[in-house]
């Protein structure tokens, strides 16, 4: 099966936002907003798509790697430095070899691409919480593609056991396309969590994401493992390209200080063929030498819908295999290490684009205190809490059941202004004060 050829033409239609564009959408939205979390998860570095607007338009490249910057990411590693010197080039996977010890307990993190469709509807113990949006939440809205979320199931980094807390198979969203919590990807289009978006709007795609925590001496970002899109015309010139496949992962040891990339991992180490395509990384390299795929190393991954793998690998779902999460161990075939069902994903659409992962034993506690929050007090979804949200207050209060046929993209429970999980006479009061001074609760 082969890839799907992106042609010069896609980039004249009217998919094709010029920067002036983009900037005036950026302006126009930053009003509206849901409420960001608790504790907001600290800012990764990332990439977008070739097809992305921001790409088209010229504001960074597709093999470029990011920061969080505003109006705009901001390029902390431009896609020459890895060796991918074609604008045509896609960094497809990103990551820094830098997993906590086996053993420990973790959430997965992951955005998907913009055909994802979701299985799960918003957790049923999430939403009266105050955090209702998932992966199928916002696809639904058509902009999941600039999104990242988390799995509420745990996993251990070890060969056996499994990690605490309770178990729930779905996601939640952590990190929003454009605003909440001020560690977005600031992803095209610049609508908050809970906007509703034209299905043709277009969509940056995040097909990269990494948590990168910098070192004391000045910054400098190290130790960085990538993989790039099998269709990426800078293949042939990387290490490993004779056989050039998007399911090497390369090595730069500091690409920002002219160090030259090498081949930590060839398809055939991974278990995979030449013609898979790696969409998403996450790498331990634990073993005798950095930057080389040896004994006690491991890499987890995701492939796209195309790799002709995805029908092969033991364990692989049957519907949404692009959304399964595998692990391959030095000298080991690969294995199934997440499925997408687990993920609450798995609809024949669904494909998983970048993979991140943080520290967690309880993923519902840590969903409460790291996913984007429902904006207590505004029931009609503008993004504001004022006098507008009374009518659709007495409405949620006196007939809950008709209050989403009126306001089918809102949640309910932005009702519940006192936090104890229930929308009723109790937070008369509490929404008094949102109109005045302010929710009393988050």
């Amino acid at each position: 099966m082969q890839a799907p050829v992106l042609q010069m033409d896609a980039f004249r239609s009217p998919a094709w936002w010029p920067r002036a564009t983009l900037m005036a959408l950026t302006i126009c939205a930053a009003a509206a907003h849901a409420a960001g979390p608790r504790v907001p998860l600290p800012a990764p570095y990332y990439s977008f798509d070739l097809a992305s607007p921001t790409v088209q338009a010229g504001i960074v490249g597709a093999a470029d790697i990011l920061e969080y910057g505003l109006p705009f990411p901001t390029v902390v590693v431009h896609g020459y430095e890895l060796g991918l010197f074609s604008p045509l080039d896609d960094l497809d996977g990103l990551a820094f070899g830098r997993l906590p010890p086996p053993g420990t307990s973790v959430s997965l993190l992951f955005s998907v691409d913009r055909g994802t469709v979701g299985v799960m509807p918003p957790d049923p113990l999430l939403v009266p919480a105050g955090i209702p949006f998932n992966a199928q939440d916002q696809a639904a809205r058509h902009q999941a593609a600039g999104d990242e979320f988390m799995s509420l199931e745990t996993f251990p980094l070890a060969l056996a056991g499994r990690a605490g807390g309770p178990r729930a198979t779905n996601n939640t969203l952590v990190r929003n396309n454009f605003d909440e919590g001020g560690t977005s990807y600031t992803a095209q289009p610049p609508t908050s969590a809970q906007d509703y978006n034209a299905a043709d709007a277009p969509q940056d795609n995040v097909d990269a994401s990494a948590a990168f925590l910098p070192p004391a001496d000045g910054g400098t970002l190290t130790n960085v493992y990538f993989s790039a899109t099998s269709q990426s015309p800078s293949l042939p010139l990387l290490p490993g390209g004779s056989f050039p496949s998007g399911a090497h992962i390369f090595y730069n040891f500091s690409p920002r200080e002219g160090f030259p990339t090498e081949l930590y991992a060839a398809f055939y180490q991974l278990g995979l063929v030449q013609q898979d395509d790696i969409d998403a990384l996450l790498i331990h390299d634990g073993g005798r030498q950095l930057g080389v795929f040896d004994e006690g190393d491991f890499v987890l991954f995701s492939l796209t819908p195309w790799s002709p793998s995805l029908g092969t690998l033991p364990g692989h779902s049957v519907d949404g295999a692009a959304a399964d999460v595998y692990i391959a161990r030095f000298g080991q075939p690969p294995t199934i290490f997440a499925s997408a069902a687990v993920l609450g994903l798995g609809h024949p659409a669904d494909n998983i684009d970048a993979l991140d992962f943080f520290v967690c034993d309880d993923g519902n506690a840590c969903a409460v205190l790291h996913g984007i929050q429902s904006n207590r007090g505004d029931l009609n979804c503008d993004g504001v809490v004022d006098f507008d949200d009374i009518n659709p207050f007495v409405l949620a209060l006196s007939a809950p059941e008709a209050y989403p046929l009126e306001f089918p993209w809102c949640n309910l429970y932005n009702g519940d202004t006192n936090c104890d999980t229930w929308v009723d006479f109790d937070d008369i009061n509490p929404f008094v004060e949102c109109l005045g001074v302010g929710c009393p609760c988050p």
